[in-house]
């Protein structure tokens, strides 16, 4: 599925983008309040991206 917003999300909630209005909340707190180098350092993402992958498993092979 494209142009649903997966990467908006993605990019919002590591805070490479910020909100224009409204707030993100991770147990209550916003995380604006939260520092960007804590923040990042607790959230991971997958991407999908199936030649990364491969290209690894065949070095590794």
């Amino acid at each position: 599925m494209t142009g649903s917003g997966k990467s908006t999300i993605a990019r919002l909630l590591t805070r490479f983008y910020d909100v224009n209005s409204g707030s993100i909340l991770i147990d209550d707190v916003d995380i604006k309040r939260i520092q960007l180098h804590s923040l990042r350092q607790q959230i991971g993402i997958v991407l999908m991206n199936p030649f990364f992958f491969l290209r690894a498993l065949r070095k590794y092979l």
